[in-house]
């Protein structure tokens, strides 16, 4: 059996990933690809529209492409302000605050018995 030699230059080889990434995409994103994320055609999802108004005043300086990658990619952004915020920091800014624990915590705590019906529990 004779082997079959295959030559490509460059063009090809750029039709057939642009094939192959068109095919896995759902056709509205390939369409917001396509415009790459073009401002005047951009209509964001519903969580976009979330997303965007997050940035209060700056909403429509913000572009297309970020908001879509906040959409996919929320728990890489988070880390991120995390990672340079740090955890204490980023607790405060969302208003996070421990629950205290009352004086009577020990008293009422103390004993392993049900209040309820006095079994041990």
């Amino acid at each position: 059996m004779k082997k079959r030699v295959v030559r490509l230059n460059e063009k090809d080889i750029e039709k057939l990933v642009g094939k192959i990434m068109n095919e896995n995409l759902p056709r509205r994103e390939r369409e917001r690809h396509a415009n790459q994320f073009a401002k005047a055609a951009f209509e964001p999802y519903d969580r976009e529209r979330e997303i965007m108004n997050a940035f209060g005043p700056y909403r429509d300086d913000v572009p297309a492409n970020v908001i879509s990658y906040l959409r996919k990619n929320p728990r890489n952004f988070l880390k991120r302000l995390t990672a340079f915020y740090g955890m204490d920091k980023m607790l405060d800014f969302i208003g996070y605050q421990e629950p205290e624990i009352g004086e009577g915590y020990d008293d009422e705590m103390g004993d392993d018995t049900c209040n309820e019906c006095g079994s041990m529990y």
